[in-house]
């Protein structure tokens, strides 16, 4: 079956989705929660977000290239920089600034701004923790994201026309991403899930499948599900310890508008569980 230039495009980015879902994912969630201006309500996983795109509380401007954002220690964060880093997050989601609210491109920006400013203390936490990503993982990555093309020519166009990016950029992105990935894996947390927080996960899912806009969605397995929850321990652990590892550094963000909201614990009161807030990723 031939593939349209869409469905190569998304399983492009379902590859991506392996390594935003933390944050991409779980950012959203939290978004969502702080009642922002993105309707809720309903999940949108391998959609676009439910946008109402007609309230604003905010005005926003297009952010100068040259102009500093952040600094963090005694790197500057331009703004052509943060630019990028938001077009790639809005390629990711399917989403441009133009059907967007004032609101919505404000996260879009903090959380691009995040990044940016987490980069450089992410490959500290690695080296100290004798963790890095391989050429031959980056090339075996890269190939995967070939596959569904024809053409390195096609690939490459999908690639600068979606996420804005050229072959190197995706590249180094993808090691980012790659490498927060692993020092997320190597956190160690209480991966004991009892059976009524798992039963009591499951049905939230299943309330929360019962309207979703792509039709039924099967759901996962218990054990499937057991594996994500604990992931989304790590990940939140793993979050707590970054926070508290950005402290150590000087991170002055010059725009107020762009400073990231608090750290939001993924878990709800349906499923309760303690993450210790010195968690920390460890050598496998």
């Amino acid at each position: 079956m031939k593939l349209t230039r869409r469905q190569k495009r998304e399983l492009l980015l379902l590859i991506f989705a392996i390594v935003l879902g933390a944050i991409l994912g779980f950012a959203v969630r939290a978004y969502l929660q702080k009642g922002n201006s993105v309707s809720s309500g309903k999940s949108f996983p391998g959609g676009h977000p439910p946008f109402n795109g007609t309230s604003s509380q905010v005005s926003v401007s297009p952010i100068e290239p040259d102009k500093v954002i952040a600094i963090v220690d005694s790197k500057e964060i331009l703004g052509k920089e943060l630019n990028k880093y938001v077009k790639f997050y809005l390629g990711a989601g399917g989403l441009t600034e133009e059907n967007l609210t004032p609101n919505q491109i404000l996260f879009f920006r903090r959380l691009a701004l995040n990044d940016l400013i987490e980069q450089p203390i992410l490959e500290k936490i690695g080296k100290e923790q004798a963790l890095s990503v391989s050429e031959v993982e980056l090339d075996e990555f890269i190939q995967r994201a070939k596959e569904p093309f024809s053409s390195e020519k096609e690939f490459l166009d999908d690639l600068s026309n979606t996420l804005g990016l050229t072959l190197s950029e995706f590249r180094e992105v993808a090691g980012r991403m790659l490498l927060r990935e692993k020092l997320v894996e190597a956190t160690e947390v209480d991966a004991q899930i009892s059976e009524e927080e798992l039963d009591a996960q499951m049905e939230k899912l299943s309330r929360m499948m019962e309207n979703h806009p792509g039709g039924k969605v099967a759901l996962p397995s218990k054990e499937e599900l057991r594996a994500q929850m604990i992931q989304e321990r790590k990940r939140f652990s793993f979050d707590l310890f970054l926070s508290k590892e950005k402290e150590k550094h000087n991170i002055k963000i010059l725009d107020p508008t762009l400073e990231a909201p608090p750290l939001t614990n993924p878990s709800s009161s349906e499923n309760p569980h303690e993450l210790a807030p010195t968690a920390k990723p460890v050598p496998h």
